[in-house]
């Protein structure tokens, strides 16, 4: 299959391996992009989803092929009603591993080079048909901090990165924490566990002041509040995630900084200070060799939706890399492609991730598109 095949799947989340094939988490399936297009299926059974996305505690597969088990990442239920929750990581580490955030089945699942599937974190809420859910409206599940993380419980986790030294870092989102498993197996929390913070003033361009919640920075991140982490990425100065407006890091000291956004729901600032900016509804983040920080934006106000991907630059200056601000090209039918990326209406920009040779790519409704020159922009 080549990759001209993506056409109309939705890919919620992607990784680059170091020899340069692509990653990509759909959802329900894992696939592979080598570097000459051709697709390849590596995870995921899509004639097992049950209704509305949802997989059964039987389906899951545990110990066998990976291409037989059921998952069920951002696309899976409730997903179109809750698009909040769509986003679902996945990271391949330097060995070959890879590990995905199946986000509905409450778990991190780990495929192995043999293509064997397991799950390293996550027990998941189980209902009477054993089908694995955690209906809204009830109380997120949080448990098993300092216990076996395949006994603990996470909830509608949204990303996972995995250090050189084999530290598994969990986006927990609905329980808003920040998780790590041990390589021992036992899991803790290392973020978020929600301090009340001082409120701050902002003031928006027409004047309005507005209270934002604070976000305690200069904390210990353990004592800080998170929000509900929706991506997160590792880089040689610690931990960056996006989460409440805003992309902030944990320090290898454990101490929890913002690096861009001021917690307003609306975008502004390019040319200035990301801690200044607006940086409304990041969705995804991906950091550079060099430290740059690109993140993708499709944010929903009441008077639309703006799509855009954005980069911090390593002196914390901000700007608009892709995108006009403007939704629009009607998905896969968008073919504004070979003109500034600067120019052109984004449809959906979702998962994004930086290619060995720094190249930047992300998904667009369908597409998976690359900012050419993105660095020098």
């Amino acid at each position: 299959m080549q990759a001209g095949a993506l056409q109309r799947i939705s890919v919620e989340g992607m990784d680059f391996a170091p020899n340069g094939d692509l990653y990509v988490f759909t959802g329900h399936k894992v696939l592979r992009i080598d570097r000459a297009g051709v697709i390849t299926h590596i995870a995921g059974n899509e004639a097992i989803v049950g209704f509305n996305g949802k997989c059964t505690i039987d389906s899951l597969g545990d110990g066998g092929l990976a291409t037989q088990a059921c998952l069920a990442g951002g696309t899976g239920a409730f997903a179109g009603y809750y698009p909040w929750y769509r986003n679902a990581g996945i990271d391949v580490t330097s060995s070959g591993d890879i590990y995905i955030a199946d986000t509905w089945n409450h778990r991190i699942r780990k495929i192995d080079q043999s293509g064997i599937i397991t799950t390293v974190a996550g027990s998941g809420p189980v209902s009477i048909d054993h089908s694995i859910s955690n209906p809204f409206g009830q109380p997120s599940t949080f448990s098993g901090d300092r216990g076996p993380a395949t006994q603990a419980r996470l909830s509608l986790p949204h990303d996972v990165a995995v250090t050189s030294t084999g530290f598994i870092v969990i986006a927990d989102t609905r329980n808003e924490r920040i998780r790590a498993v041990l390589p021992d197996g036992d899991i803790v929390t290392i973020a978020g566990r929600g301090t009340s913070c001082p409120e701050v003033d902002y003031v928006f361009p027409n004047d309005e002041l507005v209270k934002l919640p604070g976000v305690c920075d200069g904390y210990l991140a353990r004592y800080a509040p998170v929000g509900r982490v929706r991506a997160l990425a590792l880089a040689p100065d610690g931990i960056y995630f996006a989460s409440m407006n805003r992309i902030r890091k944990i320090d290898f000291q454990g101490v929890i900084h913002t690096v861009a956004g001021n917690g307003a729901a609306q975008n502004s600032g390019d040319g200035g200070k990301a801690r200044d900016a607006g940086l409304a509804q990041p969705r995804d983040l991906a950091v550079a060799p060099d430290g740059t920080i690109y993140v993708t934006q499709d944010a929903s106000f009441g008077n639309g939706r703006e799509c855009i991907v954005r980069k911090i630059s390593p002196d914390g200056i901000i700007s608009t890399v892709a995108g006009t601000g403007t939704c629009g090209g009607a998905g896969p039918s968008n073919t504004a492609d070979n003109m500034p990326a600067a120019r052109v209406n984004l449809s959906a920009p979702f998962a994004i991730a930086v290619a060995p040779d720094g190249r930047v790519y992300f998904s667009d409704a369908g597409k998976i598109r690359t900012i050419e020159h993105a660095q020098s922009s």
